[in-house]
């Protein structure tokens, strides 16, 4: 974090390890830390590195993505245009990309029927598992990933 940064220097503390802190909120209740920053980039690089990857041995682009739907605890309250600004995201069109709060409880409701259940065995059996980390490039794209700049060509 920067010491002074313009225009913001006044919501800028310490704790009492000398770690430096923002205040989000007047009263100093909420504050952001270098470690919540650091937080967000390793998943965010965990992410994109994943999709980069994923991508790659499949041969696709990010414009042969037709939907991106972004879920969990973390991905289902992400705002898509954050997501394209952080740069978690390759370039894909932003109205292919929907976040889904409760994506697990939607695919175990899918699961209830019987086509349902059949669609899913389908899924199963052509499925593959892929290494992310055996794969020779994921440090450098994972490295890479870590900077928060938003993906070229979209926001």
């Amino acid at each position: 974090m920067a010491k002074r940064p313009p225009g913001l220097a006044d919501r800028l503390g310490t704790d009492a390890r000398g770690a430096r802190h923002f205040r989000l909120s007047p009263e100093g209740g909420l504050k952001l830390t270098q470690w919540d920053v650091r937080e967000l980039q390793k998943a965010k690089a965990a992410i994109r590195a994943a999709i980069e990857i994923l991508l790659r041995q499949l041969d696709l682009t990010a414009d042969d993505l037709q939907r991106v739907s972004l879920t969990g605890s973390f991905g289902g309250v992400l705002d898509p245009k954050s997501a394209l600004g952080l740069g978690m995201l390759p370039a894909v069109r932003r109205e292919a990309i929907e976040a889904v709060p409760n994506g697990a409880g939607f695919g175990a409701a899918i699961m209830l029927t019987d086509e349902g259940f059949a669609l899913g065995e389908a899924l199963a059996n052509r499925a593959r598992q892929i290494d992310l980390d055996r794969d020779s490039q994921f440090a450098k794209i994972y490295v890479n990933a870590l900077a928060l700049t938003p993906t070229l060509g979209i926001v």
